[in-house]
């Protein structure tokens, strides 16, 4: 099957699987679908199963790794409980060790799917904390501070201002300027604001990414060089929306959290290897690491009983 062929093919199979806007797919099919990243499965010169494999980075350990992040999988509602995703991510993890990655990563479209996946060696060991604004009246002598709204073109400062602020964190997935130029796209299209403050000397001090929700308004992900910037992101957020109360999502702060993502890890030698150097004075061997499953072992050396890791503004 000829590329332009398949990609249509898949396009389609998308459509039918997942409840999204024509709008969102022509982007997403234009700037994040590569064929060299997709996987499928064809019966009678149709595809009937599908997934990409989206390559990241991740800050881990005081390194970087390599991901790869499984997006779009799905399988056409006829020919379902045939096994056919199951084959297909057999056929994904053979192509992922061979390409060389550390991890795969998911977000699970629904609670079931968290079950479904772990049954392949996936586990969770991405969180997030969900905290919620009320509006207030901000007393006029406060004074002001300057506010952008960005867009897909705004200037790469803004895209070094993301990048800092998600090395400062422990452990979290990375992204690349096009991806951030995508995420600003995809909250537009999700009829959302991307909003930048700016400090004295007019640079940036702060960033969120806002959609709707509910008749109220929700925030993706939000930086900022201090408390004040975050309330006034969060005022911003509720006056653009009108509304009296902003949900927002934060990096996880135990014990309240919500399981959001699942890891796989591919390179088990690296991993282990680059961990116990990070962590001398641990009580677990070598031998003990590599005597592990696949999904306790993720479950450790990610620290998920502490909450160490995170991602956030994934593409699916």
């Amino acid at each position: 099957m000829k590329p332009s062929e398949r990609k249509k093919q898949i396009r389609t199979l998308w459509q039918k699987c997942f409840d999204d806007s024509e709008e969102f797919v022509e982007f997403y099919f234009e700037k994040v679908y590569r064929d060299e990243n997709t996987l499928s499965l064809e019966r009678a010169g149709r595809v009937v199963s599908a997934m990409q494999m989206i390559p990241y980075r991740m800050l881990w350990c005081e390194t970087e790794i390599t991901v790869a992040y499984v997006s779009g999988a799905c399988t056409a509602p006829e020919v379902r409980g045939k096994g056919l995703m199951t084959e297909l991510l057999h056929k994904a993890f053979r192509e992922m060790r061979e390409r060389g990655y550390d991890i795969t990563a998911l977000i699970p479209a629904s609670e079931s799917l968290f079950e479904y996946y772990s049954a392949y060696g996936y586990t969770e060991v991405f969180d997030y904390s969900l905290q919620v604004f009320e509006r207030v009246e901000i007393p006029s002598t406060t004074g002001t501070m300057p506010f952008v709204l960005l867009d897909p073109n705004a200037g790469s400062c803004w895209f070094t201002y993301f990048d800092r602020q998600l090395r400062k964190r422990t452990s979290c997935i990375l992204h690349s300027e096009d991806d951030f130029r995508n995420i600003i796209t995809d909250v537009i299209i999700d009829r959302g604001l991307v909003v930048g403050a700016l400090n004295p000397d007019g640079n940036p001090a702060g960033m969120a990414f806002i959609t709707p929700s509910g008749g109220g308004a929700f925030i993706k992900e939000m930086f900022y060089d201090s408390e004040e910037i975050r309330e006034r992101l969060l005022q911003k957020a509720a006056e653009a929306f009108q509304t009296g109360k902003v949900a927002y999502k934060t990096p996880p702060v135990p014990p309240e959290t919500q399981r959001y993502g699942m890891a796989m890890i591919l390179n088990r030698e690296k991993m282990i290897r680059q961990w116990l150097d990070v962590h001398p004075g641990t009580l677990l061997s070598k031998d003990a690491l590599d005597r592990m499953d696949s999904a306790s072992l993720a479950y450790h050396l990610f620290g998920y009983g502490q909450k160490k890791s995170g991602m956030n503004l994934m593409l699916d």
